[in-house]
């Protein structure tokens, strides 16, 4: 699949966010500019088995202070 579009950010705030999981706590980091401009998303689905998806995609955004390649794949089931 692909996807064109357009991005706007304004007033970000903080550039650090405390995320928990499994009772680890680890600081992530990310640019707090704002930001006007285009992003393209290209990706992959495909059905491993019934009621199961693999997908992967990679996200790039253009124009100043664009944040990219951003990269992400996971597994959704369905129960």
């Amino acid at each position: 699949f692909g996807e064109f579009s357009g991005v706007v950010r304004n007033n970000l705030g903080d550039t650090n966010a405390d995320v928990t999981v499994f009772s680890t706590t680890q600081s992530l980091s990310f640019d707090a500019n704002d930001f006007s401009g285009a992003s393209l998303r290209l990706g992959y689905e495909q059905e491993i088995v019934p009621n199961s998806l693999f997908e992967i995609s990679a996200e790039q955004e253009f124009g100043s202070n664009a944040q990219g390649p951003n990269i992400s794949a996971g597994l959704r089931i369905k129960f």
